[in-house]
């Protein structure tokens, strides 16, 4: 990614040396080493000195410098031992918890380097989302099944882009931790609108999903009137709910396409409930054939 070598040169000017190299050298050394722990905590002082200057405001720059402190934290942690690691971490590396839980969970991950280009941001809240995943929390990379699939685009020039980002996340982990029946029911693009409508995936809420004879009429119905009963006739946030599921859908087929469409959603503004529901199924076919196509089916 042309981002993240521009981001290391300009890393590289700022800082003076070439501290990824300093770094990994450091934690390829033998535990037993005595003098591994003195400089495992200089190169962390520089790499914290580093994040508090005004010319690392990057994101990409962030994601590399944070993730770097987390290695050095991790191989601290193996130096020190389990047991003695909470005090030690408290007293020598400060910051809250739960960013030094983060910076250690994607420095552990497999390749976190072709992450990179996303930024600290949404590397973080991969790792947030992964962490509530039992079933990914324990893979080497648990990053690249959710990247693959929800087909992000990054534009760092949309100011909204991240929340959209984290909401295709958690939605596409919190699909995968419903039933076989669940899954074949609810597409991740519902999910999604879901989620942006501010519905909750509690338990209490994901159980009477399960009980219902249709989960996604269920969703739908407590999307647009707040109830699981269906009503008749269309709801005041139905229309805007089916441009975003739309446009989710379409957005998506582009990304396959490896092509950008631009202004999706204020294009859909312009047409009517009767109008998306007639190209909606066209759309989804048009998306399940050329996923196809791309498998080789």
């Amino acid at each position: 990614m042309e981002q993240v070598k521009l981001a290391e040169k300009v890393m590289s000017i700022v800082l003076g040396n070439d501290m990824k190299d300093q770094v990994n050298m450091l934690v390829s050394k033998d535990i037993d080493d005595e003098n591994l722990l003195t400089s495992l905590m200089e190169s962390f002082a520089s790499i914290e000195c580093a994040l508090g200057r005004s010319e690392i405001v990057n994101d990409v720059i962030q994601a590399i410098l944070r993730v770097l402190s987390g290695k050095i934290m991790l191989k601290a942690k193996e130096v020190i031992g389990h047991g003695k690691w909470h005090y030690y971490a408290i007293d020598h590396f400060d910051m809250d918890e739960s960013e030094r839980n983060l910076r250690m969970k994607a420095a552990n991950i497999a390749g976190i380097e072709n992450y990179f280009y996303l930024g600290w941001k949404r590397i973080a809240a991969l790792a947030k989302a992964t962490k509530r995943s039992s079933k990914r929390s324990k893979q080497p990379d648990p990053f690249q099944d959710i990247v693959n699939n929800i087909s992000y685009m990054i534009d760092p020039q949309d100011p909204d882009d991240f929340e959209h980002f984290e909401c295709l996340i958690n939605a596409y982990v919190l699909r995968t931790e419903f039933s076989p029946k669940m899954q074949k029911s609810i597409s991740f693009e519902l999910v999604v609108d879901a989620i942006e409508c501010g519905v909750s995936f509690n338990s209490a809420f994901i159980n009477k999903l399960k009980k219902s004879k249709k989960p996604d009429t269920s969703l739908r119905n407590f999307i647009f009137y707040e109830t699981l009963e269906e009503k008749p006739g269309y709801a005041p946030r139905e229309l805007k709910a089916k441009r975003r599921e739309l446009a989710t859908i379409i957005n998506k087929l582009s990304f396959i396409g490896n092509m950008v469409i631009q202004n999706v959603e204020q294009y859909l503004e312009r047409i009517s409930l009767e109008s998306i529901d007639k190209c909606f199924d066209v759309v989804k076919t048009l998306r399940d054939m050329k996923c196809a196509e791309l498998k080789g089916i």
